[in-house]
């Protein structure tokens, strides 16, 4: 459980959302939100890493089971922490670096 917004991953994600020139050299990007991670999961797209809080309703608990499942990097996070890598004003408890 991530606990800490100066941990790696946290500075990753934060340090991806704000430098364009970082997403192109690792061509990669964050999602946040339920229904992107969705329909990222759905198109078969590899997720590097997925931050979840553990209170996420069934639906994007499905999304992290199958990330899970599939051998994808999930790590629960402290609601402090998904807020502080969230870009929108009331995250929904899922990020994902994809």
């Amino acid at each position: 459980m991530i606990t800490s917004t100066k941990n790696p991953r946290v500075k990753h994600i934060r340090h991806l959302q704000a430098d364009p020139r970082a997403r192109r050299e690792s061509n990669s990007f964050v999602l946040e939100g339920i229904r992107l991670c969705e329909e990222a999961v759905a198109a078969g797209w590899p997720v590097q890493l997925c931050l979840f809080d553990q209170d996420l309703p069934p639906r994007g608990r499905e999304i992290v089971d199958q990330l899970a499942s599939s051998g994808g990097e999930t790590i629960p996070a402290m609601e402090h922490v998904i807020k502080a890598v969230s870009e929108t004003k009331t995250p929904q408890g899922l990020v994902m670096v994809v």
